[in-house]
């Protein structure tokens, strides 16, 4: 007797969508002296350091004693403040006083300028003076991203994946490439391209199985180039 399996039939698919997320998050604050631990670390070693990148996921270690001593001593401050289902309302890029760089997505700015309705440039503009931040990008998700700078103005980069297994990391993928470049006074509108290529790379990864890594990011855009 012929089996399913010897007929060739067809296996039960293998879903990699993502079906829940569990969040299991300490909400109490840091301790006075761990605290004060960190800022004094922070106030001995940033000025060391020519960008500094903060994730901020909303966790309660960035306290605003902390974003404060960073916001005064970094030399070239990169910035992602992060909503999501756990911090909705209470995690916003406002909480910091200044940046040299911005990286966050429509519902986040939108968020927090308080704002449904207005055009995202608008928004933008608002934002880059409130926080005396001279650069910043806008993702969309399918919608690409938008950049702007003083310098250079706005620039709309289109999305450039077209299959998607797990958008989880992306913008924290995107952000990560973007602010080095943005410090070393990389063209913005260049710099959201090269975003939106590494966030269609990390599209296609199921969670953190691997990372971006440069030589496949050079290898992907020189194949977009052609």
């Amino acid at each position: 007797m012929n089996t399913a399996k010897e007929k060739g039939a067809a296996r039960a698919p293998v879903w990699k969508s993502p079906l829940f997320v569990p969040r299991c998050f300490s909400q109490h604050l840091l301790s006075a002296e761990l605290e004060k631990k960190i800022c004094d670390y922070l106030n001995r070693h940033l000025k060391d350091f020519d960008m500094v990148l903060v994730a901020d996921f909303g966790h309660g270690m960035l306290t605003s004693e902390i974003i404060r001593t960073v916001c005064e001593k970094a030399k070239f401050l990169a910035v992602n403040v992060q909503t999501n289902s756990s911090n909705i309302g209470f995690n916003v890029i406002t909480k910091f006083p200044r940046a040299d760089f911005i990286c966050i997505d429509e519902p986040e700015i939108r968020l927090a300028m308080q704002d449904k309705t207005s055009a995202l440039e608008d928004l933008t503009l608002k934002i880059s003076k409130r926080m005396k931040c001279g650069n910043v990008i806008i993702t969309r998700g399918h919608r690409g991203s938008l950049t702007y700078s003083r310098k250079d103005g706005f620039s709309e980069i289109p999305v450039l994946s077209k299959e998607v297994l797990d958008r989880v990391g992306a913008g924290d993928a995107f952000f990560s490439f973007a602010a080095p470049c943005v410090c070393v006074g990389q063209p913005m509108e260049l710099v959201g391209f090269i975003g939106n290529a590494v966030g269609a790379m990390k599209v296609l990864i199921v969670g953190n199985r691997e990372s971006v890594d440069p030589i496949s990011l050079r290898k992907y855009i020189a194949a977009l180039l052609k």
